[in-house]
């Protein structure tokens, strides 16, 4: 496998009235209501694409604009060759670190056309996911309460259809002020202005999907169309904490995803990248500082007990750990020595950001 080229198609609101005065913290309930109305959603999430990695391997996602395809097949990916355009030097996430952008490198996964230059400061969280069809960036709060922006970018040539969008008939077109002198409009459902689609052209043509949702406050649109302004527009590779030897040959790298989060000021992050062969065949390696990640919400007392799971075959080196898990059948990693062979190929370049590459894959 060269750089991605092994890429498979797999995977990828109340009238008010007088009241007497309350001892409750209304806001903390609303948002610890609304962290665990998320985790069980992310549950059932986790639990279905569980099934579908061990039924079938493959994971069905489709961008905005993009037409279906005829059937889930086992093909590579085209790798992203090298760019001699200028590339954008990034931005800065309000909440988080800024976010270091590299010139395109075919042998980096996590390779976007756009990013965020800005972002509200409840936004202190930067989530970059891989799957089989493209490579979205998303801002979000910490621990999921709170306000949730994804940004996507459509192919040349595609047009964003008001109907499509994830408000389906019940989304409105709005038109709205240009985003950078260029042609904008918004969808969402009358009377709600924490949730909605903004869409633009940026400089190439391309048009550009803005989806926010819980915002809070009456300065929704100016937030959000200063996000959108903000937006750094240009394909760039994101440099990430380690590099990878050569995976089995009976197997594609299926989705990888990097997280940068905030955490009542204390940086965290996770990258992690997972490959698959078949039903049942795949196994993920995640990557952290090595050490116990904050408590984002340590307000929540009352949460769910944590299932007891597989810890995995980790390995520690240069402030990083990294942990290989596999589905069922171990001995599918044989050819490099199982987990722990593995993981001896996986070069931990530490917590210094200067020393991370955009060498990642072989």
């Amino acid at each position: 496998m060269s750089g991605v080229s092994g890429l498979g198609e797999l995977m990828a609101g109340l009238t008010e009235a007088p009241a007497p005065e309350s001892t409750v913290d209304v806001a903390l309930a609303v948002r610890t209501g609304r962290v665990r109305l998320r985790r069980r959603r992310l549950a059932a999430v986790g639990a279905a694409v569980a099934v579908v990695l061990t039924g079938s391997a493959v994971l069905s996602l489709r961008p905005s604009g993009a037409p279906a395809p005829a059937a889930p097949t086992v093909s590579a990916l085209p790798s992203t060759p090298p760019s001699t355009a200028p590339q954008p030097s990034g931005g800065a996430a309000a909440g988080a670190a800024p976010v270091t952008a590299a010139p395109v490198n075919g042998k980096d996964p996590l390779t976007v056309d756009a990013d965020f230059g800005w972002l509200p400061p409840e936004a202190d969280a930067v989530h970059y996911q891989l799957s089989p069809y493209e490579t979205t960036v998303r801002g979000e709060s910490v621990g999921g309460i709170g306000p949730r922006l994804t940004l996507r970018v459509f192919a040349a040539g595609a047009v964003p259809d008001p109907a499509k969008s994830p408000f389906g008939a019940m989304g409105v077109r709005r038109e709205v002020a240009p985003v950078a002198g260029r042609s904008a409009f918004l969808v969402a459902v009358p009377g709600d202005h924490q949730n909605g689609v903004l869409y633009w052209q940026g400089p190439d043509g391309r048009w550009l999907e803005l989806y926010f949702q819980y915002l809070s406050g009456t300065d929704t649109d100016q937030v959000v169309h200063k996000v959108a302004e903000k937006a750094v527009v240009g394909r760039h590779s994101i440099p990430l904490p380690a590099t990878f030897q050569q995976a089995p040959k009976s197997f594609t790298l299926s989705s990888g995803s990097f997280d940068r989060q905030n955490i009542r000021g204390q940086q965290w992050w996770t990258m992690q990248l997972n490959y698959a062969a078949g039903p049942g065949q795949y196994f993920s390696t995640t990557i952290t500082p090595d050490g116990k990640a904050p408590d984002p919400h340590p307000e929540i007392t009352d949460r769910p007990p944590v299932p007891p799971g597989d810890a995995g075959t980790c390995r520690s080196e240069n402030g990083l750990r990294a942990c290989v898990r596999v589905a069922q059948q171990e001995s599918m990693l044989d050819p490099v020595g199982g987990p722990a062979g593995w993981l001896s190929g996986v070069g931990l370049l530490g917590a210094d950001e200067a020393r991370w590459t955009t060498d990642v894959l072989p």
